[in-house]
């Protein structure tokens, strides 16, 4: 059994290499303007969150989510090295 042991082992530590050159989403980042419209607004990570993952892109790099009576937009991009979101502002306004 020890040379399949070492062929799986050797499969598996080459997988493993191969998969962590990929760049993967290390989550999202809130930037210092995003803090700062989001205090303005009275809003937080959490909504902006809840519109990047349920919002639609109405146009590139922008979300927006329509709630009763209001409606939430953010911009955002991803690091083109990372694959991070960064979500750079956050506005709410009156629903048409």
């Amino acid at each position: 059994m020890g040379l399949i042991d070492g062929l799986k082992k050797a499969l598996s530590t080459a997988t493993e290499q191969i998969t962590s050159s990929s760049p993967k989403p290390q989550g999202i980042y809130f930037t210092a303007n995003f803090q700062h419209k989001a205090k303005q607004w009275g809003l937080s990570e959490k909504d902006a969150l809840d519109v990047y993952y349920h919002g639609i892109e109405d146009k590139p790099e922008r979300k927006t989510r329509k709630y009763d009576g209001y409606e939430l937009s953010i911009y955002f991009f991803k690091d083109h090295v990372t694959g991070q979101a960064i979500i750079t502002s956050i506005w709410k306004r009156e629903r048409r």
